[in-house]
């Protein structure tokens, strides 16, 4: 036994008190040691850490708002001579910040960041092609339906029923397809 363990348990009266001791958490050393009994159980509590988020003049979510006064995410971290930028909570990868314009705008905080969460351009484009399929998904099957027929909306109104309907509605799907693709491109 070493000199330090059989001096502290000759400290106590007993084997059972110098494991309650053992139980309790401490901080510190020596006298300034300070120790809490928690009876063998694990203590745990839940702390909020509030951190500054930065936004652009036009109200957009950035990673830096200004270098020189320190606005600047406590998460954002460079490499090569502070020239790449990149985010703490990115896999590696992925962890590289996109600047708007060229590599000379605003930071744009990459999808991962749970500070922004789906404020990056990856992550909004991601919800379009999303929608986007679903929408070709849904036209796909009405034109699938035994009752579909292509119609004008002069025939609709004059067929009327399940046939105008879904006529309709693989009209409306088209058109917002259509309008969708191009403001992608």
């Amino acid at each position: 036994m070493s000199e330090e363990l059989s001096m502290s348990m000759s400290m106590f009266a007993t084997v059972a008190d110098y494991k309650a001791a053992r139980r309790r958490e401490c901080s510190g050393a020596g006298p300034l040691r300070r120790c809490a009994d928690t009876g063998g159980r694990v203590m745990s509590e839940k702390k909020t850490i509030e951190i500054a988020v930065y936004r652009d003049p036009a109200g957009n979510p950035t990673c830096a708002a200004d270098w020189d006064a320190g606005h600047v995410c406590k998460f954002l971290r460079t490499s090569k001579f502070g020239f790449v930028e990149h985010c703490f909570f990115g896999e590696k990868g992925d962890d590289v910040i996109e600047r708007d314009g060229d590599s000379v705008g605003w930071l744009r905080p990459i999808p991962a960041c749970p500070l922004w969460p789906s404020s990056g351009r990856d992550a909004a484009r991601a919800d379009v092609e999303r929608l986007l399929y679903a929408l070709k998904e849904i036209r796909g099957r009405i034109k699938n339906h035994p009752a579909y027929e292509e119609l004008t909306l002069d025939e609709e109104i004059e067929v009327g029923g399940d046939t105008a309907e879904l006529s309709y509605l693989a009209r409306v799907a088209d058109e917002a397809i259509s309008a969708a693709e191009v403001g992608a491109a």
